[in-house]
């Protein structure tokens, strides 16, 4: 098989690889995607992401860094319920693809597209780092586009030719009298030996107007032909050509033929994209954000202006959405403390919810950083929580790192503006080394104290900062433990474990708790 021991695909491989993928697709019970990218890092003179960002605040910042960089991989890791599994013995099948993507430009005159997106040399380091290809990815990565680019090519390569309603050009000039009346001899003599083919000089759009009028006029048997030629300079050349009407359909038939391969070509990998939105199978990505808003720019449109327009552009295309970071985080990760792929992967280990199929296998062993890898760990830590939940996992919310809040994708209300915990401590200088689990164990004497506590959640803004988040039930609650929870960290920051700030929430209005600088300063 073109496929079998590796899912690596590029321009050689692409077509057997798409026909494979979307014949499976419909089978499928979802799909993990991850990408390798070419930076993440906001360009010069943009604002960086911060600690705290609201959602809208967040996605400016990240659409603007999903803009100016390009892709490199795309893997795609589709999950198939085994055959004869029951419920409570869930186990799925993992086949990934790993895409070298790489835009090729089209230089077809009237339908020309090109594109650039920035480097980043830390990104491409770190990729290097992990045995990227870049060769294979600049020589080999199959072709993209979005898809106004997509219809506007289609329109110039395969519609119908556009009726010449322009007047008839007037040549006034000798010198150009003179090259018209000279290749108009040439082109007697051409007709009168019956030879099928004459190159047309490299003249101005005037000239070749004026020349293209005159053959018609008097040669009405004769047509002239222009010819793409890639990678040359100029990258056409024009003839005139003697067919009979029979030879001059299947000049036109196969240049319709070209064309629709160019087009095919240039497109190239959004057929996948255009495939899985199609089908509308469960997404699962991993810490997601940079993914989707590079999947949504580069494959389907320019990225929307606002939050609000990008969710509801994203959920027509996929309206179930999983983010398995999402789902290892909060106050009990389930996975443990370390949320990174890589480490989920390992802690899962040769876990029996998932199998490789046999042209997968060779990411039996780890290939990290690898998008189809990274892929198929994605949607091997979800099946995880499909196995243990008697409901399904919650959907549609993204995690933002370093931040209070997730990016709630659905329609509806966001997060942001429901009911807001009632205290929320803000810890700095915490002593290197204490991980989430420490800080909780050293909670815990404290939470049992107050009636009614319903615990605490813990996100770190930075290698030695976090937010201390209070989930308590009722205002008595609150306030009893926020008092408490201030004496916990004198006496810890006396210990020289850390430094906090607080404020307890006194019932402001869901717009003005939205700020981001408002978690910053931690006063909602």
């Amino acid at each position: 098989q073109v496929l079998s021991g590796s899912m690596n695909v590029d321009v050689e491989n692409f077509d057997a690889a798409a026909i494979d993928l979307l014949e499976r697709l419909p089978s499928a019970d979802y799909v993990a995607v991850d990408l390798e990218m070419t930076g993440i890092h906001a360009p010069a003179g943009s604002p960086g992401v911060l600690d705290g960002d609201s959602p809208e605040a967040r996605y400016e910042k990240c659409a603007r860094i999903a803009a100016h960089y390009g892709m490199i991989q795309v893997g795609v890791a589709l999950f198939t319920k085994a055959p004869g599994d029951t419920v409570g013995s869930a186990r799925w099948v993992a086949r990934a693809y790993n895409f070298y993507v790489f835009p090729w430009p089209c230089e077809h005159s009237g339908a020309f597209h090109s594109v650039s997106f920035a480097i980043d040399s830390s990104a491409i380091n770190f990729n290097r780092g992990h045995a990227m290809d870049f060769g294979r990815w600049m020589s080999k990565g199959v072709s993209y586009t979005d898809g106004p680019t997509e219809d506007r090519l289609k329109e110039a390569l395969l519609g119908q030719p556009k009726r010449d309603t322009n007047e008839r050009v007037t040549v006034n000039r000798p010198a150009d009298k003179r090259v018209i009346d000279q290749f108009m001899t040439e082109v007697a003599a051409f007709d009168a030996r019956k030879e099928k083919e004459l190159k047309v000089p490299m003249l101005n759009k005037f000239l070749i107007r004026a020349i293209r009028e005159s053959v018609q006029d008097k040669y009405p048997h004769l047509t002239i032909d222009k010819r793409d030629l890639p990678g040359q300079q100029p990258p056409f050349e024009r003839v005139v050509l003697n067919v009979s009407e029979v030879e001059k359909e299947e000049v036109v038939q196969a240049g319709k033929e070209k064309n629709r391969k160019l087009l095919e070509r240039i497109v190239g990998f959004r057929k996948v994209w255009t495939a899985l939105a199609q089908q509308k199978k469960p997404l699962v990505v991993h810490n997601g954000l940079y993914d989707l808003l590079f999947l949504y720019h580069w494959l389907e449109a320019p990225l929307p202006r606002t939050l609000v327009e990008f969710k509801e552009g994203i959920h027509k295309l996929f309206p179930v959405i999983y983010d398995t970071k999402t789902l290892v985080s909060g106050p009990d990760p389930p996975l443990g403390n370390d949320t990174w792929l890589e480490a989920l992967g390992k802690r899962l280990g040769s876990s029996t919810l998932c199998e490789l199929d046999q042209d997968s296998i060779r990411y039996a062993q780890s290939a990290a950083h690898e998008a189809g890898y990274d892929a198929w760990m994605t949607g091997k830590v979800f099946s995880f929580f499909l196995a243990q939940a008697d409901q399904p996992p919650s959907a549609n919310l993204l995690f933002m790192i370093r931040n209070l809040w997730m990016l709630n994708l659905a329609p509806g209300k966001d997060p942001l503006v429901e009911p807001a915990p009632h205290a929320i401590f803000q810890l700095d200088s915490i002593e290197a080394g204490i991980q989430i689990q420490q800080l909780r164990m050293m909670l815990r004497p404290v939470l049992d104290m107050v009636p009614n506590a319903a615990g605490v959640d813990i996100k770190w803004t930075g290698d030695r900062a976090a937010l201390l988040v209070v989930k308590s039930k009722d205002a008595a609650a609150d306030e009893a433990l926020r008092l408490k929870l201030v004496q916990w960290i004198q006496d810890h920051e006396v210990r020289g474990l850390l430094r906090g700030r607080s404020a307890s929430h006194s019932g402001e209005p869901a717009a003005k708790r939205h700020r981001p600088d408002s978690v910053v300063a931690g006063k909602l």
